[in-house]
């Protein structure tokens, strides 16, 4: 397993949130515990709150000055001129992340794999369908009790890819493959029992996502 970034624990790890959002490559990711249910508003509450307090600390501005905006279908938006700073959320019962990275567009994705995980889709027709074909054939590869497992890598992989990209989630094609191969997509250090991967612009070498 190649290195992995880091999930800082929202708001007890703050301070190392913002040192990450400060130096190079100038990405943080935060983990919010939320309520353990498919009912979202909660969770979107929560992590917006806590992806303003991050930006507000990072940049030293009052939260009033760093408005969050997000349409149906589009991803969470810095209202802000001229501003640069990229954010992506992803949801689950019981854990929301969000990405900010100052430089650019980014995407993540996280997925429950132990307890309390939702059943598997019928994963090689999922995987066929989404993923592609080399996808499908490390998945089939996989032992039957590591199936699920490889199948949440390459999803949150897949999903963050599109996320930084701006992307919705269609059936895959060599086109569209090509195109999320210009993103670096990196494992994230979670949680036991859960899966994540974040991505940037820019092909620099991939990692897959961590399941644990």
């Amino acid at each position: 397993m190649g290195a992995s970034v880091m999930t800082h624990v929202w708001p007890q790890a703050a301070a190392g949130a913002v040192a990450a959002l400060r130096a190079t490559p100038a990405l943080a990711v935060i983990r919010i515990a939320t309520p353990d249910t498919e009912m979202r508003q909660a969770a979107r509450v929560h992590t917006r709150a806590a992806v303003r307090d991050l930006l507000a600390a990072a940049l030293q501005q009052p939260t009033a000055t760093l408005p969050l905006v997000s349409q149906p279908g589009q991803a969470l938006m810095l209202d802000q001129p001229g501003t640069h700073i990229g954010l992506s959320v992803s949801h689950a019962p019981g854990l929301s992340v969000a990405a900010v990275h100052r430089h650019g567009a980014v995407g993540v994705d996280v997925m429950r794999t132990g307890d309390g995980a939702d059943g598997m889709p019928d994963l090689e027709t999922v995987a066929r369908d989404y993923l592609g074909p080399a996808a499908q054939r490390r998945i089939a590869q996989a032992t039957p009790g590591q199936q699920a497992l490889a199948f949440a890598r390459a999803w949150t992989a897949h999903e963050a890819r599109l996320k930084c990209l701006g992307l919705a989630l269609t059936e895959w094609t060599p086109a569209l493959e090509q195109r999320l191969a210009t993103c670096t997509v990196t494992a994230l250090d979670v949680l036991p029992g859960w899966c994540g991967a974040v991505a940037v612009p820019g092909n620099q070498g991939s990692q897959s996502s961590a399941c644990m």
